[in-house]
Order: structure tokens, then C-alpha cells, then sequence
């Protein structure tokens, strides 16, 4: 019986590929068996290798022909030319016991039968009764599409092992990813055996597609998703890192970059109750230890006198602008004390540069120095030691930013460096940019401090909103609302059907980056990428018990703009660093990637190489072929160099998420997203209805108003 499913030898074996000679009795694309016809020979089609109690599964990705002259004996020597024709497959998997397994264990040998695959076989490697079998490490039950090359089969995923260790899907634009990927997550929402309802998509969506592929019908929205648009995308500042600061504003090593780091935690420090009077007093310890060195050092006696008198200026000033601030934490009569001794010394410098300080208000000030130092030494804490750490998302007020902390910590900083002013001149232009253009206030907006705001925004990013703290109506004690936190819409907090749909949980929320300038789209998706793996992080850390135990999946639209291998001047992106570390790290603690990139050769090496499973449509640029080529697993090498002929919404699927790589036709996403080609022509013939853009009403709101 199996016989008659021969179709040829195998004459060539290597780590995965086989070449088999085709019997030359077969001349077609297909044969007819009892069973039915069979295709044979065909690209993307299986067969099937007998080898002992396996039979390997391989794909067939090349079918060529040959001629070779065979000599005929007779009165007169002839010879005539014979055809043979070869098919190149890749080994993929093995069946064994009727169950199918990818990877081989065993390798065919030569003249070993190649046969058909049969319908039994096809119904066990596409595991057509698979259904959701929680006590098994691996379960295909997911539908995506079908076989494009075995109508009716189904290519179903494992969800467990295309999350856990992240997705790639690639290809050019308008091959169909964002279907794919909307098709994706709406064939998990309405997995027909199980009701899902607490699935956690965040979608960074930088095209503005994804809203129509969850709005849903007849008024009810898939997964109940949750849209933040750019009118309500709020990201307090104070949710940075020192890093975060530090991509944003690029201060220079050196002296701009502790200015900028002390001035944080200046700040930080203040609003969290910190002592303002701790700075001037901090600056009037470092002038003194800095006026005793130069009265003890062998500098010339100019130099002595001149870097004395500018600490001396500096003493008084700060006693004469600070005397009223500072009369709660320094009795007068230390002040007092200290001023005495630093005008006497100050009286002491004479005006002729030839002329040395007298020595009496010298020793008269070094005197006093001792118990004036002990005294500071006592009140003031190690300023510069025990500020606030600048990684804390600490709330602090942006509009005292500049004029008041920046200043303090340049003054603490001059000690060091006299020119501190000049040097840091321009790290202020670009601070105050940043903080003044409108283009930015949705990050740098004068945000008034919010009780519960990290974790808000968190709920509010990753769709969980039903137990938020707030309520605009007081919390149960009594105690009325703070007011409306930073992130929300006062309409959609009085208006009782919004406030009802925004405050519940949302299996998919969309955040719309369309309109963020490229200059901080980087820093917003790294921010919001960082603050997503920390909280996992710190959950696993308050309770190990709950470690993974809140899986979210973050989709990367158009990753490559954000998460590029090769940066523009010497800085990494700060996006490259953060989406790295989570694709390193982030399986451990729930959080998985799905990277879509229309140009993975300019997309982090490092964030492909972690993606386990890949659904790659058509692409033609050679460079992105040859590039994937490189990160895929190689028994699929062949199998990749139909990338640049595939149809469009339908793409090569491989990895650890199906059970064997496969051409897939992807199920139609409905809705889809808004990725729709422009009808250039039906417009211009007017065929289609003629919109005229309101220019007016785009261009106000692009101006400001």
C-alpha cells in the first residue's frame, strides 16, 4: 500500500536538507492515490522519509531538472539524452507513534523510499483535533490562518510559546504585519473553547492603526480595549530616571552631568519634605573648607587673596539673602559668628596685589573656623552624600527647576569648577526647550503632585483601572479627591458613560504615538517600555508567589524606528537599551515582546536574536533578506528565499510557536486595522467622494492654540 506512495529515492543527505530523484513515471504536480490526489513535488508541500519506526517530515523548497546522455549499443552508436528530475527538501520534524514532533533524531540513508504525504499524516501534523490541554507543556489550539499550500488545514500557534520568548513579524510595508498582528490577538480574545478575559496587550502603535481592529460591532469593543490618543497621553515627567534625563537632554560629561544629577535630587529632595536650608548652609561649609585651603597653601599670595575674597563674597551673600529662611534651623548668634569672621578676613586683603593678608585676621579667622565648621559639620547633613536617589519616580515641581535647584546645585558644583556658569549655559538652553515648547507638554506639562500617581498611570497603561485609587466622589473615609490625575480627561470623568467604560479593565490598550516628535519617541516608548519591567519586577520582589503571575504582552509597531542597531553620535538609544533588557530578561517576570519591523537589517541584533518565533511576509530588500537569514535558526534557510515572491496576506511561519514551519494564509482580521492603500486614482477621476482636509481647524491645533 505504501508502495503506491513512492514517488522517488533519495540520492543526497545533509544536516537538514535531502535531494530525491523523482521516478520518472511521475510526470505531474500531483498523483492519484486511493486515498485521493496527492501533491508531489510541489514548493511549500510536505513529504514524507520511512526511516525505521519514524517517518521524517521535510518540506519541499526547490524542484529542478537535469539531462545526462545514456549511450544505446547497437550496429550504428547512438546517444540520446535522458531527463531526471531532483526535489530538495528540508527535514522539519518526525511522526512517531502518530504523534508528530519537530527536530529529527534520525536521518534517512540513500535509495531510502520518499513518499506522498497522506491525508492520516497531514491530519496529525497539523494536529486537527488540537484543543487547549492545560496539563501539557505544549499545546497548538490557537488558529491563525490555514496552509496555503494544504487548503483546509489550519496553522494553530502554541500562545504560551509564541509570548514567552517574544515574536517577530516582519516585512515590507503593506504586506500585511499590523493584519497579522491584529488578526493575532483577535483570534486569542475569541478562542471558541474558553472565554478570555484577562489578557494584557499594550500596544505602541506609531501609525494610528490598531483603534478600527478593536472597536468592534454594534457598539462593543473587542476586549473591551482602551484608546489613549494623543489628546490624553500624559506621562509626568517625574516618572524619569537619571538615565531617562540624561538621553533626553544630553548633558555633557564632566561638569553637566552631575550639575544635572545633584539639581534632580535637589529637587526630589525638597518636595519630599527635604530642608531647603540644608543647601545654603551645605554651600557656606564648602566656601569655608575651600577659604582655610588657601590660607594654608604655598599658591602665590595673589592667587591666595583672590580665590579668599570670592569665597568671602560668597559666605556674605548667602547670610545676607538667606538670614530670614535660615533663622529656624541656625540660632542668630552663629550666623552672626560666622560673619564676623569672614568680614574681618575679608577687611583683611588689602587693594596693592603686592601686599600680603595680615596675619592677625588670618589666625583670628582659622581660630574660629574650628568651632564655626564643628557647629556646620553638626547641622547640616553630608548634602552631597545623602540626596535623594534620581531613579526614584519622586514627584517635584518643574516651574522651580531651572531657577532654583539648577542654580543650587551649579553653586555646589562651583567648589570644583570656577566657570560652572559658562559651562552649562547650554545644557540650560536645552532643558528650557524642552520644558517651554508645546510639542513636549504632554511630558513636561506643570503637573500638580497626584496621591497614588505612579500607580495610576501604571492601571492606566496597562488596562486595569477597575480598583484604581482614585475616585472623584472621596474615598471611603470621607476624605474628598485630590482632583483629577494628569493622565485623564475631565469629560470623560463626568460624563458617567465614559467614566463607567474607563474605569473597568481593558484586555487591550492602545497608545497612540502617531504625533510624538522622532526626537522623543525613543525616550517615551523606553520610558514606558522601563517603567512596565520594573513593576513586574518589584511585584515579583514584594511577592515571589506572584512572579509571572501577571503575563502582558507589549507590541512594538514599526520597531525599528525606535530600537535601532546603529545610533546617531556617540550616545546608545535609550529605547535599544530597555527593549534589549527586556527581551533578555523580561520572560522571567511575565513580560513578552512583538516586534514588527518593516526593516529588521536596521532593527537591535540583540532583540531578534531573543525572538524564538517569527511570521515574516514579503520582503525584497536584499540586505533585510540576507539579515534574517542570519538570525533564523538555519534548518529554515531554504525555506526563506521565497520572501521576496510571497502574496500579500500571507507569510512564512516558524519557531517554537507551530508545530512545523509553514507558508500560512492569515486569517482575515475583522476589523482590520487602518492600514488601507490610497485610492490615489479613483480619487483623482472622482470615482470617490472628493475630502477636502479641514486646514484651518489642523493647522490652529498644530500651532498651539
Amino acid at each position: 500500500m505504501n508502495d503506491e506512495r513512492e514517488i522517488g529515492r533519495i540520492i543526497f543527505v545533509d544536516s537538514f536538507r535531502v535531494m530525491a530523484e523523482i521516478d520518472k513515471d511521475i510526470k505531474s504536480l500531483t498523483k492519484s492515490f486511493y486515498t485521493g490526489v496527492h501533491p508531489v513535488a510541489q514548493i511549500n508541500s510536505y513529504i514524507v522519509i520511512p526511516v525505521g519506526s519514524q517517518e521524517i517530515v521535510a518540506i519541499v523548497t526547490k524542484v529542478t531538472m537535469t539531462e545526462e546522455t545514456k549511450e544505446i549499443s547497437t550496429k550504428t552508436s547512438i546517444t540520446l539524452p535522458e531527463s531526471k528530475r531532483l526535489l530538495y527538501a528540508t527535514m522539519i520534524g518526525r511522526i512517531e507513534n502518530e504523534e508528530y514532533y519537530q527536530g529529527i533524531t534520525s536521518f534517512p540513508s540513500l535509495s531510502n523510499p520518499v513518499w506522498s504525504v497522506s491525508p492520516k499524516e497531514l491530519d496529525i501534523i497539523f494536529d486537527k483535533t488540537g484543543s487547549f490541554r492545560k496539563d501539557e507543556n505544549k499545546s497548538y489550539y490557537i488558529s491563525v490562518g490555514e496552509s496555503a499550500s494544504f487548503p483546509g488545514y489550519e496553522i494553530k500557534i502554541d500562545p504560551d510559546a509564541l509570548f514567552s520568548k517574544h515574536l517577530a513579524v516582519l516585512g515590507n510595508t503593506g504586506s500585511g504585519k499590523s493584519c497579522t498582528i491584529a488578526s493575532l490577538i483577535q483570534a486569542i480574545l475569541f478562542y471558541k473553547d474558553k472565554e478570555v478575559k484577562n489578557a494584557h496587550f499594550v500596544i505602541l502603535d506609531t501609525n494610528s492603526e490598531y483603534k478600527r481592529a478593536f472597536e468592534g460591532k454594534n457598539g462593543k469593543k473587542m476586549g473591551n480595549y482602551l484608546y489613549i490618543g494623543s489628546d490624553n497621553l500624559k506621562i509626568p515627567y517625574w516618572f524619569m530616571n537619571f538615565d531617562d534625563f540624561v538621553h533626553l537632554f544630553d548633558p555633557k560629561e564632566g561638569v553637566q552631568m552631575p550639575v544635572l544629577g545633584t539639581a534632580l535630587s535637589l529637587a526630589k529632595k525638597s518636595a519630599a519634605g527635604g530642608t531647603k536650608q540644608s543647601i545654603p548652609l551645605s554651600l557656606m561649609k564648602l566656601s569655608l573648607d575651600k577659604i582655610t585651603t588657601e590660607l594654608q597653601s604655598d599658591k602665590e599670595e595673589w592667587k591666595i587673596r583672590q580665590e579668599v575674597s570670592n569665597k568671602c563674597d560668597s559666605i556674605l551673600g548667602l547670610i545676607n539673602e538667606k538670614k530670614e529662611s535660615l533663622k529656624d534651623s541656625i540660632k542668630l548668634e552663629y550666623l552672626e559668628s560666622i560673619e564676623k569672621a569672614v568680614t574681618e578676613l575679608k577687611r583683611s586683603i588689602p587693594a596693592d596685589k603686592y601686599k600680603g593678608i595680615d596675619d592677625t585676621a588670618k589666625n583670628k579667622f582659622l581660630e574660629n573656623y574650628e568651632s564655626i565648621n564643628h557647629f556646620l559639620s553638626e547641622l547640616v547633613p553630608r548634602e552631597l552624600e545623602e540626596l535623594i536617589d534620581v531613579n526614584i519616580p519622586s514627584y517635584f515641581k518643574k516651574k522651580d527647576f531651572l531657577k532654583t535647584y539648577f542654580e543650587d546645585a551649579m553653586k555646589l558644583q562651583e567648589q570644583s569648577y570656577s566657570r560652572i556658569s559658562e559651562y552649562c549655559a547650554t545644557l540650560k538652553v536645552r532643558i528650557n526647550r524642552f520644558f517651554s515648547n508645546d510639542q513636549y507638554k504632554f511630558i513636561f506639562e506643570d503637573f500638580e503632585n497626584h496621591p497614588w500617581a505612579l500607580a495610576t498611570f501604571l492601571r492606566y497603561t496597562l488596562g486595569m483601572f477597575e480598583k484604581a485609587k482614585y475616585n472623584p466622589n472621596g474615598n471611603p473615609s470621607g476624605i474628598p479627591s485630590p482632583g483629577i490625575p494628569p493622565y485623564l480627561k475631565k469629560e470623560d470623568i463626568e460624563d458617567k458613560e465614559k467614566y463607567h467604560e474607563l474605569f473597568t479593565n481593558h484586555q487591550v490598550v492602545i497608545i497612540d504615538l502617531n504625533l510624538l516628535a522622532s526626537e522623543i519617541l525613543e525616550n517615551i516608548t523606553a520610558l514606558l517600555g522601563r517603567l512596565i519591567l520594573e513593576f513586574l519586577q518589584r511585584v515579583a520582589k514584594h511577592n515571589k508567589d506572584l512572579r509571572g503571575k501577571f503575563p502582558v504582552v507589549l507590541v512594538l509597531e514599526e520597531a525599528h524606528n525606535y530600537i535601532p542597531e546603529k545610533t546617531k553620535g556617540d550616545n546608545e538609544s535609550a529605547s535599544k537599551i530597555v527593549f534589549e533588557r527586556i527581551a533578555r530578561e523580561g520572560r522571567k517576570f511575565g513580560l513578552s515582546l512583538v516586534v514588527a519591523s518593516q526593516r529588521p537589517s536596521e532593527l537591535s541584533r540583540t532583540v531578534l536574536a531573543q525572538c524564538n518565533s517569527f511570521i515574516v511576509h514579503r520582503i525584497q530588500n536584499p540586505e533585510d533578506q540576507e539579515y534574517i537569514r542570519k538570525i533564523v535558526p538555519s534548518v529554515n534557510e531554504d525555506i526563506l528565499r521565497q520572501l521576496p515572491a510571497l502574496a500579500q496576506q500571507t507569510a512564512l511561519i516558524f519557531g517554537d510557536c507551530v508545530r512545523s514551519p509553514a507558508l500560512l494564509k492569515i486569517r482575515q482580521a475583522e476589523p482590520y486595522p487602518r492600514g488601507d492603500d490610497p485610492k490615489f486614482f479613483a480619487h483623482w477621476i472622482g470615482e470617490q467622494k472628493p475630502e477636502e482636509p479641514p486646514f484651518e481647524e489642523v493647522c490652529k491645533k498644530w500651532e498651539g492654540d
